[in-house]
């Protein structure tokens, strides 16, 4: 079983919910909810996981979890990131600047500490 598979799982069992039900919840049989939960399909839908953010009702931090889970299995990058950029010229030129000049933990670390600080 995989990390987002496990995840899925452990959250749907902490609310109480099995398997059969969970699946009826999100419109998808029972097999196919296994088969994700035991890492042998890729949650490959956008819609499945905006349902399975709110059917597992997670907190902002536990679905950004959820994304980038789903999309390490995948090896791509997270749906709601990869809107994003695309819809947003100058984070590409972000992204490749940092790359460019080699950015560092430390470098993002400050980056999103100064975005933060805009709130």
């Amino acid at each position: 079983m995989g990390a987002f598979g496990e995840f899925i799982s452990k959250k749907r069992q902490d609310l109480g919910m099995t398997l059969r039900g969970f699946a009826k919840e999100l419109g998808k049989s029972p097999s196919y909810v296994s088969d994700i939960e035991k890492g042998n399909r890729e949650p490959n839908e956008k819609a499945l996981l905006e349902s399975l953010v709110k059917v597992l009702k997670l907190s902002n931090d536990e679905a950004n979890k959820l994304y980038d889970m789903a999309a390490a299995q995948k090896n791509e990058l997270a749906q709601d990131v990869s809107e994003y950029v695309n819809e947003t010229a100058l984070a590409k030129v972000a992204l490749r600047t940092a790359k460019e000049n080699g950015a560092t933990e430390e470098d993002w670390k400050k980056f999103i500490e100064k975005l933060k600080e805009k709130k």
